[in-house]
């Protein structure tokens, strides 16, 4: 960092200062300008913006820095619409089964930045399937793979750093890790037969989920010939298949452990560790740990949202849908940075953030006394 360089001059974020940065970007999207500085431009023949008066320029960019740690992780996020539109998925088995589909980068429960899905024309030019993320490039490298493309896309919006990323299997593979590594991103991820793993790790799970014969704690692992990526077969309560390429990843380190349910998949094997005892300190790979502690990130923001919201299953006007969506990932945002401050009067509690906002803005208040997009309207025009 230099030595003039603003963040040196940072100071802890307050509440009133969350309260007014929510504020200017609501009031930014009413009254647009061409470049972001011009808001704070004061001359005489330029139109003034009243933001000058709530938050220096200097500290409103501040703010929009929360500096990633080491471990993030993509996954996607749905905001509800039910009515006609060509932008909509339908996914079973989901707690929101239809609606808008966005990719999102995430760490600890806050967005760092996301992308949506766009659905377009398929093979015989008259109905629709997936098309992939929207206005997303596709490195040659990655081949015709929609889900790696958007990975690479999303982690080049965030500071470039030394970064751990965690993925499911709908974007793994190795192509993907050979890819981010050259870049100095590491990946540990879950994976499908089709990822690149070894074909003696898919027939033994295979042959697993058929008779569950594999006892608990099975570990098959071999790197891959150019020796950067280690491919792994792990027995937890079924066969999983992983990738990493981050060192060290196979060390073990006890966690206190559920027995599974009578009825899981793989019980027969699963619950001998446990004995009769309901949970036990076990010994598992460290990459298993820090998979199930950091995967799980962008799921903490969408249960921040869903405990005090008023997101709809929307069946008219899907821009309602994707504005909600918006609003509240700024206050979930907001009250994460607020909560990860110095500042003396930091909230440590959500509801106690919402109704501090609530009450010295009202903006909570107008939302539940009225519907539709009117009222949200208005309500932006008087911040």
């Amino acid at each position: 960092m230099k030595p003039h360089a603003r963040l040196r001059a940072w100071k802890p974020v307050t509440c009133e200062e969350i309260y007014a940065y929510i504020g200017i970007r609501i009031y930014m999207e009413l009254h647009k300008d061409d470049i972001s500085r011009d808001y704070w431009v004061d001359e005489p023949k330029r139109l003034y913006h009243p933001v000058q008066e709530a938050m220096s320029r200097d500290r409103k960019t501040s703010l929009r820095l929360w500096t990633p740690g080491r471990d993030i992780a993509i996954d996607e996020a749905m905001p509800p619409y039910e009515g006609r539109s060509n932008d909509t998925l339908v996914i079973s088995g989901k707690s929101i089964n239809e609606g808008y589909k966005i990719w999102v980068l995430a760490q600890l429960g806050y967005f760092f930045t996301w992308n949506f899905h766009k659905k377009g024309k398929i093979k015989d030019k008259r109905s629709r399937g997936p098309l992939g993320p929207y206005k997303v490039p596709q490195p040659k490298e990655l081949g015709d793979n929609n889900s790696s493309a958007i990975v690479a896309h999303l982690v080049q919006q965030i500071p470039q750093a030394g970064y751990i990323l965690y993925l499911d299997n709908l974007f793994t593979n190795v192509k993907l890790l050979t890819y981010m590594r050259k870049r100095g991103v590491g990946i540990t991820g879950t994976c499908t037969a089709k990822s690149g793993t070894l074909k003696e790790f898919i027939d033994i799970k295979k042959k697993d989920t058929k008779k569950d014969t594999i006892p608990w704690g099975g570990l098959f692992y071999e790197p891959s010939p150019n020796g950067e990526i280690m491919l792994i077969a792990w027995k937890d309560n079924a066969l999983v298949l992983f990738i990493t390429s981050v060192n060290g990843e196979l060390d073990m380190v006890e966690k206190e452990r559920k027995r599974p349910s009578e009825t899981s998949i793989s019980a027969k094997t699963s619950r001998v560790p446990f004995g009769s005892n309901r949970t036990a300190g076990l010994d598992i790979p460290i990459f298993d740990d820090k998979y199930n502690n950091n995967m799980g990130t962008a799921d903490e923001g969408n249960n921040l949202k869903s405990r005090y919201t008023l997101q709809r299953r929307y069946r008219i006007g899907g821009h309602q849908s994707l504005i909600t969506w918006l609003l509240y990932t700024e206050l979930v945002d907001s009250y994460l940075l607020s909560f990860h401050s110095r500042a003396e009067d930091r909230h440590q509690d959500h509801r106690e953030f919402r109704l501090r906002f609530g009450t010295n803005t009202g903006i909570l208040g107008l939302l539940e006394g009225r519907k539709g997009r009117h009222i949200l309207l208005s309500l932006m025009n008087q911040c």
